[in-house]
């Protein structure tokens, strides 16, 4: 039946690996009327961001104009259906007119800080949100939505050609500003902070553009086995937020090469795998809740099974991308590009990894890049707090304050405020 599935999908240029959700879409999308007939549906928030729901978007842009999109950001309930705890969001669409295409079409985003418990407070919530005019991603200003005098949420509204080949990033954050100062920064490389009247520019470009980012945990389960004993292949084994509180880190454990496959699976070379160890770690996996750091840097080469090596044979740039992703725009970077599984549990994609907009080194001055790698150095041994209270954190504020020094940035303050009380980061309601 999956092969069955997947041939008819194709055409329709949607995946069935990202599940039912996607089959039907491609399935629905020829059976409605052209500027008549509309699709809603609950799927998972991953629809919005995931790399393996590429095609469904891309399908639904084609065919569709999307017109809502419904996100829970209330850390009591992430998910709209009664079958599952993951993230979900609602996506409500109508089937594009063949004869002409809106060329200024906006998609609302209604982003819930309080999911109704029920069907009579869905009811009040609905009327709330015919009643409330969104505001617009350009301008200024807040639409709060209001329901028996508390505020419930939010609504934003993008131009649809903001999301042309990109990600649906209204999902990604509980608030306006926040997703304002986000989108800023992704897509024209401009640093603003709510309040201030003046921006700063900085050039960006994808992580892959700068160094390899190597294996996943299978590719490394394939070629090794985790040992406790000295081999040539020392790696980083764990995530452990009590231990993992600085940008610098030692090899913990060691992996010896697999001279048989494992049952079911296909032997990794060794030699290859180690190739594309590096020294500077990102995390592949997160609970935002508890995490304090999410990259760091080794004295030598290692491999992981929880954070991805990326390897760039710069040491001065491991340094400066270890800099740049712990302060606050690198870690709005990683909200924006992040796959949701379930509120702040969250994953880094490789396809995402390598697609993740950093500060491009290469367009530094070379007074610029070695303060970048004097400020990890300096603050190599300092301690994080857990993000929450990013904003309090005499170590991120350090930091920020070294990266705005350096590039010329206003203040960061107010975003460190804004990333720690966002719901999915410190999983409590707004």
């Amino acid at each position: 039946m999956q092969d069955e599935l997947s041939r008819r999908l194709k055409a329709k240029r949607a995946s069935s690996t990202a599940g039912l959700g996607a089959a039907f879409v491609a399935a629905a999308s020829p059976k409605l009327l052209p500027g008549e007939g509309r699709l809603a549906l609950v799927l998972p928030a991953t629809v919005c961001t995931g790399p393996s729901w590429n095609q469904t978007r891309a399908l639904i842009e084609q065919d569709f104009i999307l017109d809502m999109v419904i996100a829970s950001h209330d850390p009591e309930r992430w998910n709209f259906s009664e079958s599952t705890s993951l993230s979900e969001v609602l996506l409500i669409a109508t089937r594009r007119s063949e004869e002409k295409r809106q060329t200024n079409h906006r998609i609302v985003h209604v982003n819930l800080w309080q999911n109704p418990s029920g069907v009579l407070d869905a009811h009040r919530l609905a009327n709330a949100i015919t009643a409330v005019e969104p505001a617009p991603l350009e301008k200024h200003g807040s639409a709060l939505l209001e329901v028996d005098g508390h505020h419930v949420g939010e609504l934003i509204s993008i131009p649809e050609e903001v999301y042309a080949g990109r990600k649906w990033f209204g999902v990604q954050f509980a608030r306006a500003d926040t997703l304002r100062v986000a989108l800023r920064l992704l897509i024209e490389g401009e640093v603003w902070i709510p309040g201030e009247t003046t921006t700063t520019t900085i050039p960006l470009c994808q992580l892959d553009q700068l160094g390899k980012v190597g294996p996943d945990r299978r590719d490394v389960w394939d070629g090794f086995e985790r040992t406790g004993t000295v081999t040539a292949y020392p790696m980083v084994e764990n995530h452990d937020t009590e231990q993992r509180k600085r940008m610098v880190t030692e090899p913990d454990k060691y992996l010896a090469p697999l001279v048989e496959p494992r049952a079911g699976r296909h032997l990794r070379q060794a030699a290859q795998l180690w190739q594309q160890a590096g020294r500077l770690l990102v995390a592949e996996r997160l609970w935002l809740e508890t995490t304090r750091v999410v990259a760091m840097h080794s004295s030598t080469p290692v491999l992981s099974n929880v954070w991805w090596p990326i390897k760039t044979d710069n040491e001065a740039y491991d340094k400066a991308i270890a800099v740049w992703l712990n302060c606050s725009l690198g870690l709005l970077t990683i909200l924006a590009q992040r796959t949701t599984t379930r509120g702040g549990w969250v994953a880094m994609k490789k396809a995402d990894l390598k697609e993740l907009p950093i500060l491009d080194l290469r367009l530094l001055t070379e007074d610029q890049l070695k303060s970048m790698s004097n400020l990890f150095d300096e603050m190599a041994e300092s301690e994080f707090e857990r993000l929450p209270a990013m904003a309090v954190c005499p170590a991120r504020q350090a930091l920020d304050d070294g990266i705005a020094n350096v590039l010329g940035l206003p203040d960061l303050g107010k975003l460190r405020h804004l990333i720690a009380s966002e719901p999915v980061v410190s999983n409590r309601r707004l």
